[in-house]
């Protein structure tokens, strides 16, 4: 799941990197799951008008070792308030709320999820040979 996150969030900065800044209208902020003590999601809902149009968008992050953060965005963000977001000119329905971590904070992030997968399968793997002997 960090994974699929990762790989999003680095995705929508690149689709929006020669982008323009407006403010977004956010719909709802909150915190959608704890997958651990130590994780946790954190989403955002926004609305947000470009030549006319309206459209909508979220942000979904993960926080791995760091549920401050997740907090933060959660609580510290409120229906109504403005959000500063990236769209893409030539699509306008892309959008993308930067991390503050610009380009550093989704490398993190992806080596976070590695490093889970590695502690899980490792393990998963002493497990194994424990049962086995």
């Amino acid at each position: 799941m960090l994974f699929r996150s990762w790989i999003r969030e680095l995705s929508l900065g690149y689709k929006t990197r020669n982008g323009i800044s407006i403010d977004a209208t956010i719909t709802s902020a909150q915190r959608t799951g704890f997958r651990a003590r130590s994780a946790s999601r954190t989403e955002l809902l926004y609305s947000y008008e470009f030549q006319g149009n309206q459209y909508t968008g979220r942000v979904v992050r993960d926080f791995v070792f760091d549920t401050a953060s997740g907090d933060s965005l959660a609580y510290n963000n409120h229906p109504g308030e403005k959000l500063p977001i990236l769209i893409n000119q030539e699509s306008p329905e892309i959008s993308y709320y930067p991390s503050g971590g610009g380009a550093f904070h989704p490398i993190v992030a992806g080596f976070q999820a590695l490093f889970v997968w590695a502690v899980i399968i490792g393990l998963i793997r002493l497990l194994l040979l424990c049962m086995f002997r």
